[in-house]
């Protein structure tokens, strides 16, 4: 009787097993919907080993490579964001280009913005009919248009870090490595009375924010 799948494996159909053969995840021999999990073995789940060999019609055999000891110190990526002082110090330089990357109905909502930000919409960078990211020419197109270079730094925010990430992720996946986002975005800098604002202007519209002028 086919055994159950554990769930940190799924449907190991997915990974061109046939039935019966079986993958050793870990410390852990899994089998797929035609076998269920060997008695007696360890549940935890370190790494998917290569294949060592396949033989036609038998079982793919993985080998599990030895592993060390070792120590893992958890660390935030020290190139992907920036704090409101590392953002501070970008408008005060000119060294970074800023990226708005809020909805249209949170930018008007605001009335002002980072100074020297422009424009450069989250939901624009989604492709409408199908929901998914744009492709690698259409970005480098929608930062052309906003007036960004994209071999030059950026630095993206927009209402809470959310949409921001999403712009991020859309430039990695474009090729573009300039970009840094600053999550505490407008919420944490429209907050602080001590931040330099600039508010929109009435030709701001959806693409380029409004001039530099600092309140």
């Amino acid at each position: 009787m086919p055994g159950p799948v554990h769930p940190a494996v799924g449907d190991l159909h997915l990974a061109g097993l046939n039935r019966g053969q079986h993958l050793v995840l870990g410390q852990a021999e899994i089998r797929d919907r035609g076998g269920g999990e060997t008695p007696g073995t360890s549940r935890r789940y370190h790494h998917l080993s290569r294949p060592a060999a396949a033989q036609p019609g038998g079982p793919a055999e993985m080998v599990v490579p030895p592993s060390g000891a070792g120590r893992f110190t958890p660390a935030p990526v020290r190139d992907l964001r920036l704090t409101k002082e590392q953002m501070l110090a970008a408008v005060e330089s000119g060294v970074m280009q800023i990226a708005d990357c809020r909805m249209d109905r949170t930018w008007h909502m605001s009335g002002a913005h980072i100074p020297g930000a422009v424009r450069l919409p989250a939901p624009s960078l989604v492709q409408p009919g199908s929901g998914t990211v744009q492709d690698a020419a259409g970005v480098h197109r929608l930062l052309a248009e906003a007036g960004l270079d994209a071999g030059r730094p950026i630095a993206l925010y927009c209402g809470g870090g959310v949409s921001a990430a999403e712009a991020f992720m859309a430039l990695r996946m474009a090729g573009i490595q300039t970009a840094r986002v600053y999550d505490g975005s407008w919420t944490e800098w429209g907050a602080d009375p001590a931040t330099p604002k600039a508010p929109h202007s009435s030709n701001a519209g959806t693409s380029r924010g409004g001039p530099a002028k600092i309140v």
